[in-house]
């Protein structure tokens, strides 16, 4: 849990000298498909649909820091806060698709521990890395597609990986 908090201020910091030169931020809603490793669950790997919003914030032209919340949509109460940094690929100026790469951390609150191992908690933090695809709509509108890898910060072992689209509105001046 420390190392969370020293990550979360040390990107607070960070978002704070640089938001100043941009002024651009986007809100958005994501869909997601989680696969949660084995080492979490008695019975097999937790799938799990989520539906959430995100809001970010440009801190230049190719690089935005993002927070996040999801709910499941699934049988089992489980939930992820994220705060991510993406780092935008190639040149935004044509029309074509958009390589980015995404880092960050996530932290699962399970409202219910039933089907979870013993000894797990009913929170669990993770390291995030991964990469997507997106593409500018319109002047405004944004759409994105990543693939997630979630490697267990609490000493679970637990390895999970899942699937997003976020559909952003974007606002302000680059």
């Amino acid at each position: 849990m420390k190392c969370i908090n020293l990550i979360v201020g040390a990107a607070a910091i960070a978002i704070a000298g640089a938001s100043f030169a941009h002024d651009e931020w986007y809100m958005g809603v994501t869909v997601g498909y989680y696969d949660l490793g084995s080492e979490r669950t008695k019975y097999s790997d937790l799938k799990a649909a989520n539906v959430g919003v995100q809001v970010g914030k440009y801190i230049s032209d190719d690089i935005a820091i993002e927070l996040g919340y999801g709910v499941n949509t699934g049988y089992d109460d489980f939930s992820v806060s994220s705060l991510n940094a993406l780092v935008w690929l190639g040149d935004e100026s044509d029309d074509s698709w958009r390589p980015y790469l995404l880092g960050g951390v996530n932290q699962y609150d399970f409202d219910a521990t039933r089907s979870l191992v013993r000894g797990h908690g009913d929170k669990s933090d993770q390291l995030m890395f991964g990469l997507g695809l997106g593409k500018q709509l319109d002047d405004d509108m944004e759409f994105r597609a990543d693939i997630r890898a979630m490697y267990d910060l609490d000493g679970n072992d637990a390895q999970d990986h899942g699937l997003q689209i976020s559909f952003n509105k974007r606002f302000g001046e680059k």
